[in-house]
């Protein structure tokens, strides 16, 4: 099993500033609790390896984006 050593890692604040920062944003776990057509909104590149952006057609929600989907990835 791999271990890594995580403690030289900090939290950012999760807002439009600090989201605009970045070159991309990793979606890498689906959270109800993030609002993401705000993260969307404030990012230059979003890559969504969880389907949160776009769900499946009987999953779909609130969550579907429809704004800004030239810089959204699904992987």
């Amino acid at each position: 099993m791999r271990h890594y050593d995580y403690s030289q890692m900090k939290s950012v604040e999760l807002n439009p500033k600090t989201l605009g920062w970045y070159d991309a944003v990793v979606i890498a776990t689906d959270h109800s609790s993030y609002d993401y057509p705000a993260i969307v909104d404030a990012a230059q590149l979003v890559v969504d390896t969880r389907s949160s952006l776009f769900p499946a057609p009987a999953a779909l929600g609130t969550r579907r984006i429809t704004r800004h989907r030239n810089k959204t990835v699904l992987c």
